[in-house]
């Protein structure tokens, strides 16, 4: 750390190339150092780093390269990683048999088993994502899951097709309102 403060004293040429390497290669370590002093000290040193990297005026090669020594050892704070939604026991279920299990023929009696009040408007999801996002060979088997349900829940079907329209509709509304708006830009 004297060495990394001698070179911060006179940052010219070969110190500049020094204070670098010397944060690319101990940087990490004396961040992690369990001396609260040393820290301490390495952590005003990083900030006289941070201070001259935005006063002077350096090639942007070696400015580059500071950048990325002091980054080394203060990385930017991240952004949060986004937290996924916790679905219940049920819903769990659901997703099991509609995308794992789907090919069995005891998919049907188990879905038609289930407190259907619940768990409606998650079924109507999970059946539109399959339609979306699942293999060509999925679709035979979601249109007759639907037609069995329809036949103890008619209402489901017309959810299902309901939404499906809605999908259909939202795309070609997108389309016919761009198609307006190159019009009006022309």
């Amino acid at each position: 750390m004297d060495c990394l403060q001698e070179c911060l004293n006179s940052p010219t040429g070969i110190n500049i190339d020094m204070i670098i390497l010397i944060l690319e290669r101990t940087g990490v370590f004396l961040v992690g150092n369990s001396h609260k002093n040393d820290r301490l000290r390495f952590d005003m040193q990083l900030t006289q780093v941070n201070n001259f990297r935005t006063t002077a005026h350096l090639p942007d090669f070696t400015l580059i390269q500071l950048e990325n020594a002091y980054y080394i050892c203060k990385p930017p704070d991240r952004a949060e990683i986004k937290i996924k939604k916790h679905l219940t026991d049920l819903e769990n279920y659901i997703l099991y048999l509609l995308f794992e299990k789907l090919e069995d023929n005891s998919v049907a009696i188990e879905l038609s088993r289930l407190p259907f009040k619940e768990c409606e408007d998650f079924l109507v999801k999970c059946f539109m994502k399959i339609v979306r996002k699942g293999r060509y060979g999925h679709m035979n088997r979601a249109a007759a899951l639907v037609n069995y349900l329809g036949q103890f829940y008619p209402a489901f079907t017309v959810k299902i097709v309901d939404t499906s329209v809605e999908e259909v509709g939202i795309l070609f509304l997108d389309i016919t309102i761009l198609t307006s708006y190159r019009l009006l830009l022309d």
